[in-house]
């Protein structure tokens, strides 16, 4: 026997071995270079699924059963023939879909249901449960045999140990990091060392017993055994276990298993970098499944020759080398039975975590608002989901497996998740299969799962009363769950087999044909369906580009920043525009939206999941409604023609094709148009620039100089008579000065401010004051003020002056020397400017344009004049958030009404003070 600290040593050298060639092969593939994207890397990864029931269970299997243990590997030899067809759609789905685990596809396959995903992943974990206690219960009871202690010992602190350090392990290989791909090369390269690892550890047991134990060989040993008596107890018997039913289960459930188990799923599918490592794969698992097998026949014979009891037949792969002193290659075997354990209770416990806090954490934290911070805290989620399923494994091993050998634990798991086989396949090759089928054939099989098979384990157990088992629910012997509805002749696998997964097939095709297809599954149906067959048509991106590219980006980077840092969603927001091939300085169309959210979705499904992604985005609102009911039509031709036979289908594509080139060629004219109109504007802009300028030039110094004379004037004001009349005249000029000033700015502003919004500088200030101010500047013009006072708020003082400049000399324009009401009110949070005149008012068939973009303003227009100060008047009400509007009839006058939020309210209590009267 072995020291308890070797033991340990090793195995935790092992372990660091592991750890550095998974993080020496990360670390490469960041610098470019893929070492774990290699065919034969991915074959041998697969060889996971050859667990601890594999390495130390096969044997025990056969002993009891004889070569019906053979049909746990001839199942994924035979179905491996069929991959290149259903593996490598599944590889192509998980490309475009980005799906991240088998409750991903289910989910994006029937309309992106959280619902489906919640259950398939709640139902994965309980059935992933026993499965890792087969693997806990397969190395406690080794390391206490090498150890020279009892199998069935509790093991204490050792226990606790390896528990802990497969917890540790699991997190530091597969969720170290939330990665948005879930590809983990490390990982990858070290389940296939592993998977080196125990195939050399059981043929070299295997060559061990044939040749260093007393036997010349197989032919030696074979004979000796059909001379024994065991040859007629054990392994040569007939049973109804053994018979064709038997074999046909355990080949469905097997064949199933290879990709519905959800770390055959992540090896197989998730994991794979290129379709053509399916081809060798399909040659290299099968290989590796004899090779691994080829001693279990000779094991369990020379156990049984050499006088080990049956009843420990599934250690008999450790206890021969140990029970001969051969404790090196006994500690070599352990370390293989490990690899097996280990390579399982990572991957598996990986993508239990994964769904689990994609599809179960993720929805409560949406639903919750005291849950939120967790979409923040995946990688935490996923840490403690890992650990609290290693720990119900452990848990599971020491109250519900005592008695029962690493088989049968193992197939109690096969036989759950060969109920995900018809909604994969179903979802994979029937375009009427949908999610209210998948939810009903998926519920009806688990329960029937539960029922016949789960229930008879705590029924012996003593968790429920075991009359349960011979006289049924309330003494209906017809519900017994190891004989339902009278078959009898069944074992109790095979049993529990055919009822679940034959009212999992009818809940699912009664379901998919009782209701019909929704709108989202039926654009998901072709992209699963015919994902092999047809290429995606390519549509022209020439559209009319409208949409603001930044805000998009800020959107998308909010979105990624629920789950991520501010770096790395600004990082992740940055990547997917230019997958999605967008320049941001440039406006986006529909379709490029369309891109843009699909590249979303799929990034974020890498890390959440298809259905969380897709629950995430479209509750962003990142494409609003108009701009799906545009992307809608753009789409409604196509789609529409594209539901033909498959033998019209390339025609139509073709088609479509050479219809996108006549529309590029017809896009190209229109843009020469564009760019001949932005000339012409630009000509246009720098010609108003220019004359502005030159007008400006020669008012700036005049202006100082009539400064400077009135400045003089006033010095000598009482000495000269005339001054008082000269500063008068000085003063009109001024007057007419600043209104040119205003009109030229209006002109340069109008003409900049077609593209780009007014920047405001806003601040505090008295509305009312400041209405008083600029009426004060219109002294020739008799204004009749009614203010409310005080009306304090947040404006920009200086474009709010040009407003009411404009506003005023406007009604002076054509208010024919009347009187004009200036009348300031405050409406809650907004205040309220009319301006009236009193003059010819406006034609109603000109009172819709008369705030007109620049080009209709300065046209020839019947109200007279340019129009520009009425053009910079809506520009700065609505800059601020407001609106302004005229009423007016025709001899009457017009009124200008100017609507401003900002104000601050009054307090309460305190009175409106209203101050009619001129300035």
């Amino acid at each position: 026997m072995l020291e308890p600290g070797l033991v340990v040593a090793t195995v935790l050298g092992y372990l660091a071995l592991l750890f550095a060639v998974a993080l020496y092969v990360e670390r490469r593939a960041a610098a470019g270079k893929e070492l774990a994207n290699r065919a034969v890397v991915y074959g041998l990864s697969l060889a996971v699924y050859c667990t601890a029931w594999t390495y130390f269970g096969s044997v025990g299997y056969t002993t009891h059963t004889g070569l019906l243990g053979l049909a746990i590997y001839l199942g994924p030899s035979l179905c491996a023939v069929f991959w290149w067809s259903v593996l490598r759609k599944l590889v192509r789905i998980k490309s475009t879909q980005r799906v991240t685990s088998i409750a991903d596809l289910i989910s994006a396959r029937y309309g992106n249901s959280q619902v489906l995903a919640a259950l398939v992943s709640a139902f994965s974990v309980v059935a992933i449960v026993p499965y890792v206690a087969l693997q806990l219960k397969a190395v406690l009871a080794t390391m206490n045999l090498i150890m020279g202690r009892p199998a069935t010992a509790q093991g204490g602190g050792i226990a606790f140990i390896i528990v802990v350090t497969m917890a540790l392990f699991t997190i530091l290989f597969g969720i170290r990091k939330l990665t948005p791909t879930e590809r983990h090369p490390g990982m990858v390269m070290a389940l296939a060392v592993e998977s080196v690892v125990k195939l050399v550890a059981s043929l070299a047991v295997g060559v061990f017993v044939l040749y260093f134990l007393g036997f010349q060989g197989p032919r030696d040993l074979f004979e000796q055994f059909e001379a024994s008596q065991w040859a007629s107890l054990t392994l040569g018997a007939d049973s109804e276990v053994r018979g064709p039913v038997a074999w046909l289960t355990h080949l469905l459930l097997a064949a199933s298993a290879i990709l519905m188990l959800p770390r055959q799923f992540h090896v197989a599918v998730v994991e794979n970098h290129r379709e053509e490592h399916i081809r060798t794969a399909m040659w290299l698992l099968p290989l590796y499944l004899l090779l691994i097998n080829l001693f279990v026949f000779p094991l369990a014979a020379a156990g049984l020759l050499l006088g080990l009891s049956p009843a420990d037949a599934d250690l008999f792969v450790l206890l021969l080398p140990l029970n001969a002193g051969a404790h090196a290659l006994a500690l070599f075997v352990f370390l293989g039975g490990f690899s097996a354990a280990t390579g399982m209770i990572v991957v598996e416990s990986m993508t239990a975590a994964t769904m689990i806090s994609n599809h179960l954490v993720l929805p409560l934290a949406g639903a919750l608002r005291s849950l939120g911070f967790l979409r923040r805290r995946l990688l935490q989620v996923r840490w403690a989901a890992a650990v609290l399923l290693i720990l119900a494994g452990y848990g599971y091993t020491r109250v519900a497996v005592a008695g029962m050998d690493l088989v049968s634990i193992g197939l109690i798991s096969f036989a759950a998740f060969l109920q995900l086989l018809p909604l994969t396949l179903g979802g994979l090759y029937w375009r009427q299969g949908n999610r209210a089928g998948a939810l009903a054939g998926l519920t009806l099989g688990m329960t029937l799962w539960a029922y016949c098979l789960v229930l008879p384990i705590f029924a012996r157990g003593g968790w429920v009363s075991p009359s349960l088992l011979s006289d049924g629910p309330f003494g209906m012997r017809a519900l017994r769950p190891e004989a339902l509805l009278g078959v009898e002749r069944l074992d109790p696998l095979s049993h529990a087999v055919m009822w679940s997964l034959t009212f999992n097939v009818v809940g699912y095709l009664v379901g998919s044909l009782w209701v019909r297809v929704s709108q989202t599954e039926a654009l998901q149906v072709e992209r699963f369906v015919g994902i092999l067959e047809v290429p995606a048509p390519l549509l022209s991106r020439r559209l009319p580009a409208l949409i603001d590219c930044e805000a998009k980006r800020v959107e998308v980077k909010e979105l990624f920043a629920r789950y991520y840092d501010q770096e790395q969603a600004e990082a992740l927001a940055t990547r997917c525009l230019t997958a999605a091939g967008i320049d941001c300085t440039a406006r986006l169309s529909v379709v490029d939206l369309a891109e843009l959210q699909n590249e979303v979705e799929h990034t974020l499904a890498g890390a959440i999941g298809a259905a969380a992604a897709h629950a995430a985005v479209r509750q962003s609102n990142l494409m609003s409604v108009k701009e799906t009911e545009e992307l809608a039509r753009v789409y409604a031709d196509m789609l529409a023609e594209l539901r033909l036979p498959p033998a019209d289908l390339y025609r139509r594509i073709e088609f479509h094709r050479e219809r996108e080139r006549l529309l590029t060629a017809q896009a190209e004219q229109l843009s020469g148009k564009v760019r001949e109109r932005d000339r012409a504007l630009a000509i246009r802009d720098e010609f108003i620039a220019i004359a502005a300028h030159e007008l400006r030039t020669p008012i700036t110094p005049l202006k100082l100089r009539l400064q400077a004379l009135m400045l003089l004037l006033r010095r000598h004001e009482r000495e000269a008579p005339w001054a008082e009349q000269a500063q008068q005249g000085l003063a009109a000029c001024e007057r007419q000065l600043s209104r040119l000033t205003r009109l030229v700015d209006n002109l340069l502003d109008a003409s900049q401010r077609e593209s780009t919004q007014l920047k405001l500088s806003l601040e505090e200030l008295d509305l009312a004051e400041l209405v008083t101010e600029v009426a004060e500047a219109f002294p020739e013009c008799q204004l009749a003020l009614d203010l409310e006072r005080p009306l304090p708020g947040r404006w920009d003082r200086l474009h709010l002056e040009r407003l009411l400049s404009n506003l005023i000399a406007n009604a002076a324009k054509f208010g024919r020397g009347m009187p004009i009401d200036i009348r300031l009110r405050r409406v809650d949070t907004m205040a309220r400017l009319a301006v009236r005149d009193r003059g010819i008012g406006i034609p109603p068939e000109d009172q819709a344009r008369i705030f007109d973009r620049f080009e209709q303003a300065v046209s020839s227009f019947q109200y007279g004049g340019l129009g520009l100060g009425l053009y910079i008047a809506r520009q700065v009400a609505e800059a601020h958030g407001g609106t302004i509007r005229v009423r007016s009839v025709r001899g009457e006058g017009s009124t200008f009404i100017v609507e401003l939020p900002g104000a601050i309210p009054r307090e309460r209590g305190r009175a409106t003070e209203v101050h009619p009267g001129g300035p």
